[in-house]
């Protein structure tokens, strides 16, 4: 009798360990599968963005010489959450093209002058990235998105006679923590997201031969970002700082049944 019981003890044990393994190593199966398809979807998307971006680019260089800057805000579900809620992923990619039969070709007036075009979410709006000069020529250091490199280069080639050379710690400050070489312009690095889940909820109602479960998602994610460009024409060394704020929600009932 004690040898029975003995075995019937151990093969519990045994049964045990192997419940508990799975739960282990499926959990972290689980993890590694959500991890996989993060990384598809981030792959996914950022492809979709490179090709939207060069084939908006061939458009708006038709007319003159631009760069097209796309950034789209793609939710990613997060798979610990139960209705799948997740922070915003910011992708982006930029192209620019320039036509071989406008290699030769100058601007001659303002509304012919290089522009950077700007896409968030479906806003467009675009910025001049180079001006005239006093002699009348393009200059890439007068534009409204101007470049701190380009700026200082033209400075010491010049000896320091455009107008922007004494005033360089104004349009690009510098703090020691995030700027040590000044703020560049353009989008910023840096963005807030604000999540707001409304009325997120499930609800399950067990009959006779069925249950229904019913997902009531109702969320909304606000992306607040910063653009920092020089008013064309201006010399006064100010620069304006415009928020760009989009948002991303989901308001959605899902509904099924399943019968005994």
């Amino acid at each position: 009798m004690g040898g029975k019981k003995s075995a019937h003890w151990a093969m519990n044990c045994k049964k045990g360990q192997a419940i508990l393994e799975l739960a282990v190593f499926g959990s972290i199966l689980i993890m590694l599968l959500g991890v996989l398809i993060n990384y598809g979807l981030r792959y996914n998307f950022q492809q979709q963005v490179m090709q939207e971006a060069f084939r908006k680019a061939l458009g708006v260089t038709a007319v003159r010489r631009s760069t097209y800057v796309l950034i789209k805000d793609r939710h990613i579900p997060d798979p610990s959450n139960h209705f799948g809620i997740g922070a915003l992923t910011p992708v982006m990619s930029s192209a620019s093209v320039t036509r071989n039969y406008k290699l030769h070709e100058t601007a001659d007036s303002v509304s012919e002058l290089p522009r950077m075009y700007l896409e968030i979410n479906g806003e467009i709006d675009y910025y001049k990235t180079a001006g005239f000069d006093s002699d009348g020529e393009v200059d890439s250091t007068m534009g409204e998105i101007m470049d701190y490199d380009s700026c200082k280069a033209e400075c010491l080639e010049s000896g320091n006679k455009q107008w922007y050379c004494s005033k360089l710690d104004t349009l690009f400050p510098k703090t020691a923590d995030k700027f040590p070489d000044g703020r560049p312009m353009g989008v910023q690095q840096d963005y807030a997201q604000d999540v707001k889940i409304k009325d997120s909820k499930i609800r399950k109602v067990e009959g006779a031969s069925n249950i229904t479960t019913t997902d009531y998602i109702d969320w909304q994610n606000d992306v607040t970002r910063t653009i920092v460009y020089r008013p064309y024409g201006d010399k006064s060394g100010n620069t304006v700082t415009k928020e760009s704020i989009s948002s991303v929600h989901q308001n959605q009932t899902y509904k099924w049944e399943t019968d005994f």
